[in-house]
C-alpha cells in the first residue's frame, strides 16, 4: 500500500494551496448547510491528489452525493472528507475556525486521520497510536493554566438549548464555553489550545477527523452516551473528546439521560 501518511498530508495541503489561490469566496446556495466555491476547490485539490497517489479507494465527501472511486475504489480503504469545516465562517472571512478533515478507515478501522487549519497553515495527524503537529510529537498536557475550556456549536435555537441547557450548571462553576467547535477545535485539544470538545447533534464521520487526532493524543473520547464511537460509514452520532476522566465524566454527567442519536 502506498504511504497514506504522506498522502493525507499532500491532500491537506494542496487543498489549502487552492484555498490561498482564490481571488474570492462565493455562495452556491441558501440553505442552512451552505456551499462556496471553495468548498468544492477544496474537494477538487484533495481528490486530484488522491488519484495522483495511486492509492486505491472509496472517497465520501461532503461535497459529493455519491461515493466516489478512486484508483480501482478498493472498498476496504474508505476516507472521509471534510473540505471546509466551518463554511460560514470562511464565507464571512473567518478563517481562524475554519479547518479541513480527512479520515481514513482501513478494513472498517481507524487509522490515519488529517486536519489542516486553514488560517495558520499547520496540520495534524495521526497514525496507528501516535499525533503530531507539523510532524512534531503531541502528547495532551497534564496542567493547563485557567479554566477549562469545552467547544461545541450552537447556531440555532435547538442546539443552543441542547448546549447551553445541558453545560449551563458546569459554565456557571469551574468552565468556560467556546461557542464555536468543529474538527479544528477536537484537534487543537491534542496540543492544550481546548479541553473538551462535542457535538449535541449527531453528526457523521466527516466530522470526526479532529476527534481520532485527539484521542491518539490520549484524550477520552465516546458519545453523549457514554458508548464508544461507531466508526461505520453513514453513521451518525453524538460525540464528546475530552482532555481527561474528569472532565469527561464532568460533561457526560449534564446530559445523563438524553439521547440525541437519532438526529
Amino acid at each position: 500500500m502506498p504511504d497514506c501518511i504522506a498522502i493525507g498530508k499532500n491532500c491537506i495541503a494542496s487543498a489549502m494551496k487552492e484555498l490561498r489561490r482564490l481571488e474570492a469566496v462565493r455562495a452556491l446556495n441558501s440553505e442552512q448547510n451552505i456551499k462556496t466555491n471553495a468548498d468544492m476547490a477544496s474537494h477538487g485539490a484533495a481528490l486530484k491528489e488522491l488519484q495522483r497517489s495511486g492509492l486505491s479507494c472509496v472517497l465520501y465527501s461532503e461535497e459529493s452525493e455519491e461515493a466516489i472511486n478512486i484508483n480501482g475504489g478498493d472498498k476496504l480503504v474508505q476516507i472521509m472528507l471534510d473540505p471546509i469545516d466551518g463554511t460560514v465562517f470562511y464565507l464571512r472571512g473567518e478563517i481562524f475556525f475554519c479547518g479541513i478533515g480527512i479520515l481514513m478507515l482501513i478494513r472498517g478501522e481507524p487509522v490515519y486521520s488529517f486536519v489542516g487549519d486553514i488560517a495558520s497553515g499547520d496540520i495534524y495527524h495521526c497514525d496507528e497510536s501516535k499525533s503530531y503537529k507539523n510532524g512534531r510529537l503531541l502528547k495532551i498536557p497534564e496542567r493547563i493554566q485557567g479554566k477549562p475550556i469545552i467547544s461545541g456549536w450552537a447556531p440555532y435555537k435547538m442546539r443552543a438549548e441542547r448546549l447551553y441547557g445541558g453545560l449551563s450548571g458546569l459554565i456557571e462553576k469551574n468552565y468556560l464555553m467556546f461557542n464555536f467547535g468543529g474538527l479544528l477545535q477536537a484537534a487543537k485539544i491534542a496540543d492544550g489550545k481546548y479541553d473538551a470538545w462535542l457535538e449535541v447533534k449527531a453528526a457523521s464521520l466527516y466530522e470526526m477527523a479532529g476527534a481520532l487526532i485527539a484521542v491518539r493524543a490520549g484524550a477520552v473520547c465516546s458519545t453523549l452516551k457514554g458508548l464508544p464511537l461507531k466508526w461505520v460509514s453513514g453513521n451518525k452520532q453524538t460525540v464528546l473528546v475530552s482532555r481527561n476522566e474528569k472532565i469527561h465524566q464532568d460533561i457526560l454527567a449534564c446530559f445523563k439521560g438524553a439521547d440525541y442519536e437519532q438526529d
